[in-house]
């Protein structure tokens, strides 16, 4: 969850939502929302913001690379399967919520 996340992936967020917002990808209040989100929900900002339909997985190669690098700090298998299935539960309620299939 959010307690044990790396200083360096919350400046990772960070970064990634202010490009966002400067090149008009998503609006402040959109990244005020995946924040959230990410906190609440304990699931990463970018799968907050693919969740909500705010922006695809190919524009955020494009835009954050370094969120599909190699990396070898990845959490323990138990703590893996935790963050998927908080993930599962996420999509499944905004799909209640939005009222949209995913």
């Amino acid at each position: 969850m959010s307690e044990t996340a790396h200083p360096q992936d919350k400046d990772q967020d960070k970064e990634l939502l202010k490009i966002l917002v400067e090149r008009k990808i998503i609006s402040e209040y959109q990244a005020q929302v995946a924040s959230s989100d990410h906190e609440a929900m304990g699931i990463s900002v970018a799968d907050a913001l693919m969740a909500h339909g705010w922006i695809k997985e190919e524009s955020l190669k494009e835009v954050a690379p370094w969120l599909h690098a190699v990396d070898e700090s990845k959490p323990a298998a138990g703590e893996d399967a935790t963050y998927n299935e908080n993930l599962k539960r996420y999509r499944q309620i905004m799909s209640d919520v939005l009222g949209e299939n995913s």
